[in-house]
């Protein structure tokens, strides 16, 4: 504000509107007046702190610190196109008026506050029209910064520096700035500032006293003002003012002193906190390259080195984002709050993810890791690989531990050590522990160790072995080559190479191209048998077959027992077809009736 005594007398020529006059068409101003509801003893004038507000939005002036009888506004100066009418100051509340701009620009406007004896008074405030380009919700205001205070040389030159205000969304900075005091007598005027409308103003003072110099800072959206305050003395030399300078500095470095200590060629902070901080307004906000610590020189090679709040150590990194850790050489953080903390070529990628260490890792899903090893990647949610060589763990919360080519592709599955082994398909929770190119493909379903091995069934288990298949629900292959369990479920084979067990709780115990289909069926030993029947079993011997309900049959040659609770004890091609009957050796031997026993 500007504060100028007055006469009533000579304000006679200035064109004036009480609360009940028409505004005179072409008079360009919109004074109005009102009568105070007390008498005062002296008038004294002030209009309020300048403000900044949107065309076609109200601005509330603050004129309660004056004190008099009468109030008289009067609209000194406005933009270019305003169209001003009879409502566009509102005094209702002389003291209190409201404004609606209606053209971009400044307007100031005069109050004259006058008493009982005519004595008056006169104080200016401006108002800085702005034009919003959509609405504020959701943005961030920018903060503004007139920069230091100073002192200055009568007819030398003073700058106000503002390029230290700063936007959270990154948005262009648009400066205006005005003078929101000046001393008694100076003849300066806003149009008098160097630069009004730049990041740095100038302006030349006139006479000896203290100047205020306000910026209006604007992203387009909203708004921020400072002021910056500069004294000047008619008596002030050069020496004056850079003792004051000096004075302000010495006060700066006292406060550093409190908490930093210098000791040969160790600096201390004590009792303090370190901030390092972009200038962005908050640790996630628009990176613009700076707000790190980097210990050392982190060379250049090319890399982008754009991010903010990271801390850097080591050489040839890329750092793009905010919040993370990069060290060792030639790594890469790229996601926000992503660390790598070791090794060479080494890239994390996403939110959270990190690598520890190693070479050529890569931690690209949200929240994932890489902990040592080479050539391995951990790309979906909270995937993680520990070591090893060319592993990747590629679904939701999967891993792999050591071992080389692994592939975790099923969620929250994993494989521990050994060679190119695999998790596959919709299911969850399958492990791989060892051995070589493993499969499992059925949710909770493991393989231990062996070659070429498969889980392919709900809950299924291989144990060692080559080239086996566990392919029913909570069936069980224990070593040997070739074994199969599918089609029911709790089936086991313990060994043996080329058996079989499908029928639901089958079982078949060693030996050679046996197969159990029968329900609770088993087969031990032998070559070729067949317990097709439930409850049928078969012992050792070769090509023997039990198809009824408890049928037996014990050792010998293409014997069979196909009447319920048969038994045939070896011999060879015995047949036992009816109930309950027995053979026992011999060769060719059949029963003709039900309990008969043959031998």
């Amino acid at each position: 504000m500007t504060r100028t005594t007055l006469s009533l007398l000579a304000l006679s020529a200035i064109p004036v509107l009480t609360a009940c006059e028409p505004l005179p068409a072409s008079s360009g101003a919109a004074p109005l007046s009102h009568s105070a509801a007390e008498a005062f003893a002296e008038a004294s004038a002030d209009a309020g702190d300048d403000h900044i507000g949107a065309i076609g939005e109200l601005v509330y002036l603050d004129a309660t610190a004056s004190t008099g009888q009468d109030f008289t506004w009067t609209l000194r100066s406005a933009p270019a196109g305003a169209d001003l009418g009879d409502d566009w100051i509102d005094a209702t509340q002389p003291l209190r008026p409201r404004l609606m701009p209606e053209a971009q620009g400044t307007y100031v406007l005069e109050l004259l506050a006058c008493d009982a004896e005519g004595a008056c008074d006169a104080d200016t405030v401006e108002v800085q029209a702005i034009q919003r380009q959509r609405t504020t919700a959701g943005n961030t205001p920018p903060v503004a910064d007139a920069g230091p205070d100073g002192v200055g040389l009568i007819g030398g030159t003073i700058t106000a520096d503002a390029s230290g205000s700063w936007d959270a969304e990154g948005d262009g900075l648009s400066y205006s700035w005005v003078f929101r005091s000046l001393p008694s007598g100076s003849a300066l005027t806003n149009g008098d500032i160097r630069g009004r409308y730049a990041s740095r103003a100038r302006f030349t003072p006139d006479v000896a006293g203290t100047y205020e110099l306000r910026v209006y800072v604007s992203d387009g959206f909203d708004y921020d003002l400072d002021v910056a305050v500069f004294s000047t003395s008619a008596s002030a030399t050069e020496v004056e003012v850079l003792e004051a300078q000096v004075a302000a500095l010495e006060a700066y470095v006292n406060g550093l002193q409190s908490v930093l200590t210098v000791s040969g060629g160790d600096v201390y902070v004590t009792g303090a906190n370190l901030y390092v901080q972009s200038g962005s307004g908050a640790t996630d906000s628009s990176v613009n390259g700076k707000g790190n610590v980097i210990i050392g020189y982190d060379e250049d090679n090319g890399d982008t080195k754009s991010g903010s709040h990271n801390l850097i150590v080591g050489k040839h990194h890329t750092w793009s984002s905010y919040g993370g850790v990069v060290v060792g050489e030639d790594n890469e953080i790229s996601g926000a709050f992503a660390s790598v903390t070791a090794g060479t070529n080494n890239r994390a990628r996403h939110e959270g993810s990190s690598v520890s260490g190693g070479l050529n890792n890569t931690a690209s899903g949200r929240y994932s890791s890489v902990s040592g090893g080479g050539d391995s990647t951990a790309s979906e949610y909270a995937a993680v690989v520990s070591g090893g060589y060319q592993n990747t763990a590629s679904h939701n919360y999967a891993s792999v531990s050591g071992g080389r080519g692994n592939t975790a592709a099923a969620a929250a599955s994993s494989i521990t050590g050994g060679n190119y082994n695999d998790t596959s398909g919709s299911g969850e929770g399958m492990t791989v522990h060892g051995g070589y190119s493993n499969e499992v493909t059925a949710a909770y379903a493991t393989v231990v160790g062996g070659r070429d091995n498969e889980a392919s069934g709900q809950r299924a288990v291989v144990v060692g072995g080559y080239q086996n298949d566990s392919g029913s629900t909570s069936s069980v292959v224990v070593g040997g080559k070739d074994n199969v369990t599918d089609t029911d479920s709790y089936a086991a084979i313990l060994g043996g190479y080329g058996n079989s067990a499908s029928g639901e709780y089958a079982t078949v115990c060693g030996g050679a191209s046996n197969e159990a289909s029968g329900q609770s069926a088993s087969v031990l030993g032998g070559d070729g048998g067949q317990a097709t029947g439930a409850s049928t079993s078969i012992v050792g011997g070769y090509g023997g077959t039990a198809s009824a309900y408890r049928a037996v049959v014990v050792g010998g040659f293409d014997n069979e027992a196909s009447g319920g609770h048969d038994v045939v004890v070896a011999g060879t091609n015995n047949l036992s077809s009816h109930a309950y009957a027995v053979i026992v050796g011999g060769n060719g031997e059949t029963t003709s009736r039900a309990s008969e026993i043959v031998h």
